[in-house]
């Protein structure tokens, strides 16, 4: 009988040793989840904050885009995207990081 209530002891001891090293180890985001490493542990939350705080950004006047009733967000008019890859002519259309199309180069049409 002692056996076995030093066993139940010694296991009782182990899990609570592995569970005070899990808090060592894993570390939680803005939105609660749970990580071990790189690896995201179950059960996984949805990304408010980063949510949160991607909208903030769209409400920005530096946006590249901009809300629109009908059709949700559209291009903003001569904005220009953070890292200069991408803009947005006053027409409204896309431009990959350069300038105007230029007279001489052909039309494309997608």
């Amino acid at each position: 009988m002692r056996r076995l209530v030093l066993a139940i002891l010694g296991l009782v001891a182990g899990l609570l040793l592995v569970e005070i090293a899990f808090q060592f180890v894993v570390r939680s985001d803005a939105d609660g989840q749970r990580w071990l490493g790189r690896y995201e542990l179950v059960p996984r939350k949805l990304p408010l904050q980063r949510l949160v705080d991607r909208l903030g950004d769209l409400e920005t006047p530096a946006s590249v885009l901009r809300p629109d009733p009908d059709l949700g967000w559209v291009p903003r008019p001569g904005a220009r995207s953070r890292d200069g890859r991408e803009s947005i002519d006053e027409d409204g259309f896309r431009r990959g990081g350069r300038g105007p199309l230029d007279a001489e180069e052909p039309l494309r049409i997608v």
